[in-house]
């Protein structure tokens, strides 16, 4: 196996991490709203934004480096 090899997985695994975070992030509001919650829930949509922010600037960045390294290749 080459080291080229090694990495995809490990690329591919990053954005659905990051995936997982903006859908995380969008449930937050929604959580915030539940009655179990609700002493949090301030907190809930305070972190809401700047994680889905967060979330989409890191696929971004791992996508373009995706697209960056499959060019390299070819």
């Amino acid at each position: 196996m080459e080291p080229d090899d090694a990495r995809a997985p490990r690329g591919a695994q990053r954005v659905g991490v990051w995936m997982a975070v903006i859908v995380i992030a969008a449930v937050l509001p929604v959580l915030a709203q539940t009655s179990l919650l609700s002493r949090i829930s301030t907190l809930l949509w305070l972190a809401s934004m700047p994680l889905c922010i967060l979330g989409c600037a890191m696929l971004a960045k791992e996508l373009a480096a995706r697209r960056a390294s499959r060019q390299e290749e070819d």
